[in-house]
């Protein structure tokens, strides 16, 4: 007969510690509590359903040097406002985008903003989930 084990839950916090979550004798039960401490830790989901929303935090999920941050972030800012079929960029829900959409901005850039086909060309991965 096997003897019986202990299965200790251990989850990391956002400091780097491992800290103890309680102890169980199945393994499931040790990874439903870690689970449960990272689920608690993360609070609600956030909502990014139109473009606005998703550029608003798009380089702190995505970072790099501070400088293509910047850079990257006044990309952004410069097309948010431009209007596709009526309406805001930002305000476009992303489930709704079609590349249709994304060779009107790139139109609009060249025509209207008169950008080089580089600089165009390098706002439209800003885009990319």
């Amino acid at each position: 007969m096997r003897p019986t084990r202990s299965r200790v839950a251990r989850a990391t916090n956002p400091d780097g510690k491992r800290h103890h979550r309680g102890t169980s004798k199945l393994r499931r039960d040790a990874q439903a509590a870690i689970d449960g401490a990272y689920r608690a830790r993360e609070g609600p989901p956030v909502v990014r359903d139109t473009v606005g929303r998703y550029a608003a935090d798009w380089t702190q999920r995505h970072p790099r040097s501070e400088r293509t941050n910047y850079d990257r972030n006044s990309k952004l800012r410069q097309v948010l406002n431009v209007e596709i079929e009526g309406r805001m960029l930002r305000d476009w829900p992303l489930a709704e985008l079609q590349r249709i959409h994304a060779r009107e901005l790139a139109d609009h850039l060249l025509t209207r903003q008169r950008r080089a086909v580089g600089g165009a060309t390098a706002i439209l991965p800003c885009f990319r989930p």
